[in-house]
């Protein structure tokens, strides 16, 4: 690892990507197929905050603690600031419930902690919006200070 590397970073594909993947997913999840589709993938729906428009996300969902999460700091995380109601699809199945936000640096070092803990560092960069630089699962405190810096959070359902 070069010396001004950092152990953990914020780490994305390509946008060209991501918006050919959220219009096949889109596709996808109205068809027959949307039953294989939906196990490795997660589609929140919900309204915004602000805007009152009706948005759909397609996601990789994380079960922490039990609880169903998604780790991210896209904007869209903003609108669950305080909770609020949501629609999910996982598993084949549609849910209504509450998203919530976790913002607080060192709840979401917590849990991306155990999060690339359970998946390993390289899965980790794969399943999560973290790039590890290292051999080894970030510390907590690592994981809160990218939490500060670049605002990770998480949003977990219920």
């Amino acid at each position: 690892m070069a010396e001004n590397t950092p152990v953990v970073e914020v780490g994305h594909p390509p946008k060209a990507l991501v918006g050919i993947l959220n219009r096949v997913l889109s596709f996808l999840v109205r068809t027959p197929l949307r039953g294989p589709v939906s196990r490795g993938v997660l589609v929140v729906r919900f309204t915004g905050r602000r805007s009152g428009r009706r948005y759909e996300v397609f996601v990789s969902p994380h079960l922490i603690d039990g609880g169903l999460t998604v780790l991210t700091n896209a904007r869209w995380r903003l609108n669950f600031r305080g909770g609020r109601p949501a629609e999910w699809l996982y598993q084949g199945r549609t849910t209504s419930g509450r998203g919530i936000l976790v913002e607080e640096p060192q709840a979401v070092g917590e849990l991306y902690h155990e999060r690339i803990r359970e998946l390993g560092v390289k899965m980790a960069g794969r399943r999560t919006p973290v790039k590890v630089n290292v051999q080894r699962v970030p510390t907590v405190e690592e994981l809160a200070e990218l939490a500060r810096t670049q605002h990770l959070s998480a949003v977990r359902f219920s």
